[in-house]
């Protein structure tokens, strides 16, 4: 009982600062590369937060998931991590930051609800380079 209490007032923390989606996709799809854009509209003047993730993340656009937001880890789906697996490990290493980064995202959110304060894109971008160790 205790844990549905604090999953639901957790769901409900999140609800009111998050109820905007975190999305990840590609900032150049129809490059031979592309750099991984996060993109959220903050609600209270609907701005738009852009953040991309560091040169060594860029991909191969064959490689993104477009629905998922992250890269194709299924030897089903991307035929060409059976005989790669330095292309697996990068790949893997994309998945990791891009979550990462969502989860960082999310506490500075969630810091600046809890401070009552209004969120500002260049100052969310600002911390969010800062704590992703990116200044």
């Amino acid at each position: 009982c205790r844990e549905m209490l604090n999953k639901l007032l957790s769901d409900m923390i999140q609800k009111t600062i998050l109820d905007r989606e975190i999305h990840f996709d590609l900032h150049t799809p129809n490059k031979e590369f592309s750099l991984i854009r996060l993109r959220y509209t903050i609600n209270t003047n609907d701005k738009r937060l852009e953040y991309y993730l560091p040169l060594e993340y860029k991909i191969r656009p064959k490689y993104w998931d477009k629905k998922a937001g992250c890269t194709m880890l299924d030897s089903k789906r991307n035929g060409d991590l059976k005989n790669d697996p330095r292309l697996r490990l990068h790949l893997t290493n994309v998945n990791t930051e891009i979550m990462k980064t969502r989860n960082t995202l999310i506490d500075i959110l969630l810091e600046i609800q809890r401070k009552s304060v209004k969120p500002d894109v260049s100052g969310i971008r600002s911390l969010l380079r800062e704590k992703m160790g990116r200044v």
